[in-house]
């Protein structure tokens, strides 16, 4: 149709026919071409919340499990001051008898800040991390990340330090733990065999302690510094979902 009255016009010489149907083309394919743009743009706005959305629970959650694991470290590393003290003294008093078989079963167990790996790699992995607009949120994911990737290139480091110290300990102790319960949270005093007196004069044995120590308040400040950041971006997250909807 188009055509045959564009071959009309020609024939006649009716150019300014002509040109309006020309103009209606091109108005028409622009249009078209609009509304392809738009209907990506908004195809990449769901994704954008959709993604969002996945992030800040993961986040959520993850910070949830931070906090476990830098109270878990805490008293722990807490109760390994307990054993110091007893070392000092050279006895164990009764009330710090389970601290003491505490701090002695648990030492050396150190948990790494912990990052939703998942989500961020979806985005990575399908290669739309261009579709979240927020800069604010764009930028604390980036120092999340990269806190991250800081920690884990030495964490490896730091269970090597801790292993050595933390056997020279165990070879001193004996937990009496049901294998069919398996590694318990926390044990009682009953479930340990430990005689203070053989390693209260033991410099090798006190250092082991102190060391592994020290290296748990470490791991515990990296943790809190992670959680630090991953607040942030909670609350970024929290502030551009709250605004979407």
């Amino acid at each position: 149709m188009f055509f045959s009255r564009l071959h009309k016009n020609l024939k006649r010489q009716d150019w300014f026919t002509v040109g309006l149907e020309f103009l209606a083309v091109v108005f028409g394919v622009y249009l078209a071409l609009q509304a392809e743009n738009w209907n990506e743009w908004r195809k990449e706005r769901v994704q954008e919340q959709q993604f969002l959305q996945r992030l800040h629970e993961a986040i959520v959650e993850s910070n949830a499990t931070m906090r476990f694991a830098i109270d878990y470290m805490g008293e722990h590393a807490r109760m390994a001051g307990v054993v110091m003290k007893s070392l000092d003294a050279c006895q164990i008093a009764a009330a710090d008898r389970r601290d003491v078989a505490n701090g002695l079963y648990q030492l050396g167990t150190v948990v790494p800040p912990y990052l939703p790996e998942g989500v961020f790699n979806e985005l990575r992995i399908a290669g739309k991390a261009d579709i979240i607009r927020s800069e604010a949120i764009r930028n604390s994911i980036s120092t999340a990340v990269t806190g991250y990737d800081y920690y884990m290139s030495f964490h490896d480091d730091v269970v090597d330090r801790i292993t050595p110290q933390a056997i020279y300990v165990g070879n001193h102790v004996v937990f009496h733990i049901d294998p069919e319960v398996g590694a318990k949270q926390f044990i009682e005093w009953d479930e340990t065999t430990f005689d203070i007196s053989t390693v209260c004069d033991d410099s090798r044995f006190k250092a082991a302690i102190a060391g592994v120590r020290r290296l748990t308040y470490e791991v515990i400040k990296w943790n809190e510094l992670a959680l630090h950041r991953h607040e942030r971006l909670a609350e970024t997250l929290a502030s551009e979902l709250k605004q979407v909807n």
